[in-house]
């Protein structure tokens, strides 16, 4: 029994933690703008705990996803920051609230080019490393 409490407790307090793909909802996830006809802006918010490398990923994902949807083929990153994201309040357990995020800017076009990512093959990179 004592086994069945400590089990049900790490579910609790690591599940809250784990971030997975998904559009923004309660804190985290991915939002984008339409910046012109080719170029969005993507930001993904994850959990503290998150490091930045993963976080890109899901930006990377997001971007590949919306460049398909729009009919292109490839896509650039044109620009690219990465910041932790803190309340603006002097809360005495605000690390809890601090979140991490990856903001790119892309451009999709119908041709490769210098860095330019293929959108198909991305996503099937992602689908193969079951990320």
């Amino acid at each position: 029994m004592k086994n069945i409490v400590v089990f049900m407790l790490l579910l609790v307090v690591t599940g809250g933690c784990a971030t997975s793909y998904h559009p923004y909802t309660h804190s985290t996830g991915y939002e984008e703008v339409r910046l012109s006809d080719t170029t969005f802006g993507i930001t993904y918010v994850a959990a503290l705990s998150t490091s930045f490398e993963q976080i890109k990923a899901y930006a990377l994902r997001r971007a590949a996803e919306i460049t398909l949807e729009n009919g292109y083929t490839h896509f650039v990153v044109t620009k690219q920051e990465q910041k932790d994201i803190r309340p603006s309040c002097d809360c005495k357990q605000v690390k809890a609230f601090v979140r991490r995020a990856v903001i790119i800017e892309v451009r999709c076009s119908s041709h490769g080019g210098p860095g330019a990512f293929d959108a198909r093959a991305y996503l099937e990179g992602l689908r193969r490393s079951n990320i």
